[in-house]
């Protein structure tokens, strides 16, 4: 059976935008590749012993403001996907240590241009 993955080329549509603006200087990013698959469940196991850790959002995004660094992180969802109870969790601890604002669903690379222009990146 094939498996779709719905939210792989909306991270490749936002990899694109995001790595437009990295190179224009106003932010670093990167991806955490913490999806399984099918014959991956012994280098799941070897990265889980290495501190990966399940529901961790796809994206980091970090840049400068006036108050200082942020870092954010997206968590890419199709349009009817949900949180699973992992994500949720993270995006709770994420909340505690980094700030209300600092985890972010994302369904379209509409919304991620909104929130670029949001954090006061793009015009």
């Amino acid at each position: 059976m094939k498996r779709h993955y719905p939210e792989a080329a909306l991270q490749r549509s936002i990899v694109q935008y995001l790595s437009v603006l990295e190179k224009q200087g106003k932010l670093f990013f990167f991806a955490i590749p913490n999806s399984g698959g099918r014959g991956l469940a012994k280098r799941g196991a070897m990265l889980k012993s290495m501190g990966l850790k399940a529901g961790v959002p796809d994206i980091c995004i970090v840049f400068h403001e006036h108050g200082g660094p942020r870092i954010m992180f997206v968590e890419l969802k199709s349009s009817v996907g949900k949180l699973s109870a992992a994500q949720t969790d993270i995006a709770w601890k994420l909340a505690r240590y980094c700030g209300e604002s600092a985890f972010h669903i994302v369904r379209s690379l509409d919304q991620m241009i909104a929130l670029c222009k949001a954090w006061g990146l793009v015009k």
